[in-house]
């Protein structure tokens, strides 16, 4: 499939190099198996691009090449930190650029500036394609990136390094659980983005046409208590105290984009209404029986009158925390992954066109939930 990444095909020996300079290139690909894939497109057995083999256990360095919007450290940190507690632990990361022919995987935010990428490329180095926000947020030169990147580290569940905004394990949620006798307000949203291409602000519009919706943060008239407006966790914690339902409604409808509007909810105890990727992507990332899906209903006034029914039955209520039992929800693992990719063999590969992949194969709906007010008519 055009997009998808291919297994490297072998560069085109100049004619004129000398014979030592052919001896020199024919060492290096019998050590790392880079340059030429077996009949069929398969990758030759032994280690992969930027693996050595199994007995080795070398520190593998990871390059920030940019920065993460204003984070030289990605917000994850320098040194060994990302790693630390990860099944792989054995990586370091750095933005140190006069280590880059070391580097073992560079990472690119493609949503920040990109310098030049350092050429020529050690045989053992991936470039890592790295992106947080969906397609629909992302409007990015993709061309001059064709048979670039090695990797992808993004929220999607078929990336090579999957990066999302939490991970579901299994046992006990840890967090507390506020009482439930003690809610008194239907629904709380906290929100900062007040026209998205999913729509939501529309549908919350008509939602509030049925039930009160209290809306915190720069799209509504709330705020937290004084002290939790900087510390989200925070304020999703004091807001778990007051209200049944929390609505988890993404600003773009794309596949796997599920963030921490969901694991906050969950986490803190309110039940989320959920606006984003289908019912069956969610199944796939969140505890079954614990979300509500806005297409399980026929619209804003049919969902509505469930969250009464909900409100008014303590009983179906609690079972939507039957989940807690079985599963909590911890931070992101997507640097332990990568230290993992990098320590293990892959057969190497590179991305031919990475538009394709991320554009044409996030699979986003443009289309607002609900149809935009006509006001000229």
């Amino acid at each position: 499939m055009v997009g998808r990444p291919r297994l490297v095909r072998p560069a085109r020996l100049l004619l004129g190099f000398s014979l030592g300079a052919l001896l020199t290139v024919l060492v290096v690909w019998s050590r790392d198996q880079w340059l030429a894939p077996a009949a069929g497109g398969q990758a030759r057995p032994g280690p992969a691009r930027g693996e050595h083999p199994p007995r080795t256990r070398a520190p593998r360095t990871v390059l920030y090449w940019n920065t993460f919007y204003d984070a030289a450290d990605f917000y994850v940190g320098f040194g060994d930190k990302p790693f630390r507690g990860c099944p792989y632990s054995n990586c370091i990361t750095t933005n140190n650029r006069s280590l880059s022919s070391r580097a073992d995987a560079v990472v690119v935010h493609m949503l920040n500036p990109v310098d030049p990428l350092p050429r020529p490329r050690p045989p053992h180095q991936r470039f890592v394609f790295f992106l947080k926000e969906p397609p629909t947020l992302s409007y990015l030169p993709y061309a001059p990136y064709r048979d670039v990147f090695n990797l992808t580290m993004t929220y999607r569940l078929d990336s090579d390094v999957v990066n999302g905004y939490y991970q579901l394990l299994p046992g006990p949620e840890r967090t507390p659980l506020p009482p439930l006798e003690t809610r008194s307000r239907a629904v709380a949203w906290l929100v900062s983005h007040c026209d998205t291409t999913s729509g939501r602000e529309l549908y919350v519009d008509l939602l509030e046409e049925f039930l009160p919706v209290d809306i915190y943060g720069a799209c509504g008239p709330n705020r937290c208590p004084t002290g939790a407006h900087q510390n989200r966790e925070e304020c999703y914690r004091l807001v778990a105290q007051h209200y049944y339902f929390y609505l988890s409604f993404e600003n773009a409808q794309c596949s796997d984009y599920v963030t921490e509007k969901l694991a906050l909810a969950l986490q803190y105890g309110m039940v989320p209404v959920v606006l984003g990727p289908s019912r069956a992507n969610y199944e796939r990332v969140a505890p079954p029986g614990s979300f509500l899906h806005i297409d399980d209903f026929a619209g804003p006034q049919q969902l509505a009158e469930h969250l009464n029914y909900l409100i008014s039955n303590s009983t179906a209520y609690r079972e939507l925390f039957r989940w807690r039992e079985h599963f909590h929800v911890a931070g992101s693992a997507g640097w332990c992954e990568l230290c993992r990719y990098l320590h293990e063999p892959h057969a190497p590969q590179y991305y031919a066109d990475i538009g394709q992949w991320w554009i044409a194969e996030g699979r986003c709906s443009i289309q607002p939930v609900v149809p935009e007010p006509n006001y000229l008519s």
